[in-house]
């Protein structure tokens, strides 16, 4: 098994500090999650991931992949109170 680098641990712990600031009880609908205190039930993929303040994890309790955990914070952290109306149709390699 090999040893991830001290910075996953870091961008990992930063991500759990910043979305433990946000107040997302009024976003449930827009972002189709379920908040309940301070734990925020994701649906990804066909699972679904908890966030709280102190860890993230998949159904078995497991961390999920960096990818994923960033993927799911940076959901959590962009989030705009209304979606943008915007009709324009965009490439899958612009995102």
């Amino acid at each position: 098994m090999t040893s991830k680098a001290p910075v996953f641990e870091k961008i990992y712990q930063d991500y759990l500090a910043r979305v433990a600031g946000l107040d997302l009880k009024g976003k449930q609908d827009l972002l189709g999650i379920r908040v309940d205190e301070q734990t925020v039930f994701i649906p990804f993929f066909n699972n679904t991931f908890t966030v709280t303040p102190r860890d993230i994890s998949d159904h078995r309790s497991h961390r999920p992949p960096h990818s994923v955990y960033v993927i799911l914070c940076q959901y959590l952290l962009l989030s705009q109170e209304r979606p943008e109306e915007n009709s324009q149709l965009v490439t899958y390699r612009d995102f």
